[in-house]
């Protein structure tokens, strides 16, 4: 049998990730951050274990996806920024809906392609609850990824400035690298990711608002969330099922 005597790259950069945790838990005085970081690598990396065989086993599988970061949240939760609403939330909140609808007149045929029937029908027909589960997992991933990574991690680190935002940054884009199935990410993903990640950081940083930040989450992933309530109209009330795939999007990549 044919075993690696080495770790790979993926393995090294989980290993890091946990040293520089600890650096920062050690010279910070914040232990709970390392805690948490290292329970969130051991439930990603084995909550593909649990196999889907019923709807409730299913249903805990994908809870498990992000429900430790809200525990997390509800454990850290010290302070008033999580409602915090002031003149600069009020601004900045007007600048990113702005930005929010040039994302999406932006890529409006990308949407409009998903939400067409003719798209839809090319994608195989789920039980009924699955569409339920994958619309669930969208919009609690994106709550509760909010809450972890921004409000907890800023929060943690403030008194560090705007390196606090770094640091968020980071481990918001290594909690989807070191994933065992992150594979399936593109680059494009990982940029878009710390693109993101950054931009989140900051605008809670400068406004305090958890909500701002889970609303504008919640925005920029509508297609996400809304394609499986769209499939499931197309499928289970119109009851549209003819199977016939259109060349059209067969290589539209979602």
């Amino acid at each position: 049998m044919n075993y690696k005597n080495y770790i790979d790259k993926k393995e090294n950069i989980v290993l890091l990730s946990i040293l520089f945790a600890g650096l920062l838990s050690l010279f910070g005085k914040k232990n709970f951050f390392l805690i948490t970081w290292i329970l969130n690598i051991l439930i990603l990396s084995n909550v593909r274990r649990i196999k889907f065989k019923n709807i409730s086993i299913s249903f805990f599988r994908i809870t498990l996806y992000f429900i430790h970061y809200f525990l997390f949240f509800i454990l850290f939760i010290k302070n008033d920024k999580f409602v915090t609403l002031n003149a600069h939330t009020y601004i900045l909140l007007i600048i990113f809906v702005f930005f929010g609808i040039v994302h999406v007149f932006r890529y409006k045929n990308l949407f409009k392609i998903i939400f067409k029937s003719g798209y839809i029908n090319s994608l195989p027909k789920k039980e009924e609850v699955r569409y339920f589960l994958d619309f669930y997992s969208q919009f609690g991933a994106a709550i509760c990824e909010e809450l972890y990574f921004r409000y907890c991690i800023i929060s943690m680190f403030y008194s560090y400035g705007i390196f606090s935002v770094f640091i968020s940054t980071l481990y918001f884009f290594l909690s989807h690298y070191i994933l065992p199935w992150s594979y399936s990410f593109s680059k494009k993903d990982f940029i878009n990711q710390i693109i993101y990640g950054g931009l989140m950081g900051i605008i809670f940083f400068y406004t305090g608002s958890i909500l701002l930040c889970i609303s504008l989450h919640l925005l920029f992933n509508v297609h996400t969330i809304l394609l499986p309530l769209f499939s499931y109209y197309y499928f289970y009330i119109k009851k549209n099922n003819d199977n016939e795939f259109n060349d059209e999007f067969r290589d539209i990549e979602l």
